[in-house]
């Protein structure tokens, strides 16, 4: 893809261009592309964001007026502009403006925390009908739902709200996402791929992607069914609490000898993985890595991997293969390939 000046160069502009609505599949490979690029750029993206989702509290706090006029140089006027005012101080340079805004933060996180503590659960964020949310590398985001269930996304994943009268329908893009479900005679639908999970009230984590295509569903709490049909058919895989399961593409289903709560741990950022082959292991450890790790050989994907990491400690997911497997790691710039040893 070709960039164009169109196209966001800068934390900010990217974070921008975000809230604007939905990214086309070309920007989100630009934005990942980007990220890629340096180091540097996913520390500039983290506070970016920072700086857009704390920035209309930050509008009603004194302190954070007169600590941005400040860095401004600007007098103070009224009816202040805090877009403006944010792209005035920092859109110059990320490098710059990160030490500075880290600053305000420290200096304001006081005033804005007894003001406005921390929302509960049941203040996140609204996903509403016929809107979609998306992750990149190392991001999850919680949200709400029309109906006041809940929905938590996985890093490089991607939801889509659909409710109708007859179901609450949620696809899964791409990735993976736990739902809390509020209880309603009204089925929820989360349609993933060729399949879809139905369910009317339940804790459960759904996985679209691996290296074989296929899907998993973890339920913690409740029971799904997941069949080919968007509506409960007699043919369905009947699934209850704690019990992990993989749908491959013409195969039986295939049940997995690890914990529900364990699969779904990554909302805590740790990943945790019991017998799982390499194969699966490295599409989790990705969603976090900077620099993902790649195969170079395809035979080393079916060799089993148990383990627990925190997500983007590739360091330790490399110690772990090198131990067991002899598996060393090469960087090739944008990628670590990991080969056998010889």
């Amino acid at each position: 893809m070709s960039m164009t000046d169109d196209t966001p160069s800068t934390a900010p502009e990217w974070v921008a261009r975000m809230n604007a609505g939905p990214l086309s599949p070309e920007l989100r490979a630009a934005l990942e592309a980007w990220l890629a690029s340096d180091p540097r750029n996913q520390a500039d993206f983290t506070l970016a964001r920072l700086t857009w989702t704390v920035a209309q509290k930050l509008n009603t706090s004194e302190v954070a007026h007169n600590e941005l006029r400040a860095l401004n140089a600007a007098p103070a006027v009224q009816g202040w502009d805090w877009r403006r005012s944010i792209a005035a101080t920092f859109g110059a340079s990320p490098r710059r403006w990160a030490p500075a805004f880290a600053a305000v933060l420290l200096i304001v996180a006081g005033t804005v925390w007894l003001a406005n503590p921390p929302p509960s659960p049941d203040g996140l964020a609204l996903l509403d009908n016929g809107r979609s949310a998306s992750t990149v590398v190392g991001e999850i985001s919680n949200y709400a739902l029309p109906d006041g269930s809940k929905v938590t996304i996985n890093a490089q994943s991607g939801v889509r709200v659909a409710f109708t009268r007859a179901q609450r329908k949620i696809i899964l893009e791409s990735g993976e996402a736990f739902f809390e479900v509020q209880h309603d005679d009204t089925p929820f639908v989360v349609v993933a791929g060729l399949r879809s999970v139905v369910v009317t009230g339940t804790k459960f984590d759904v996985k679209l992607d691996s290296y074989r295509s296929g899907l998993q569903v973890a339920v913690v709490e409740g029971h799904v069914n997941v069949g080919h049909q968007e509506t409960e058919a007699k043919d369905a895989a009947k699934l209850q609490a704690n019990d992990v399961f993989r749908f491959l593409d013409n195969a039986p289903p295939e049940r997995l000898a690890v914990a529900a709560n364990l699969v779904s741990a990554w909302q805590t950022r740790r990943l945790y993985f019991e017998g799982t082959t390499v194969g699966d292991v490295l599409f989790s450890v990705n969603r976090f890595a900077q620099k993902p790790l790649r195969l170079g050989d395809p035979q080393l994907a079916e060799l089993p991997l148990s383990g627990s990491f925190s997500a983007g400690d590739t360091d330790a997911v490399l110690f772990s293969l090198q131990s067991l497997y002899r598996i060393e790691a090469k960087d090739s710039g944008d990628a670590l390939i990991l080969n056998t040893a010889k």
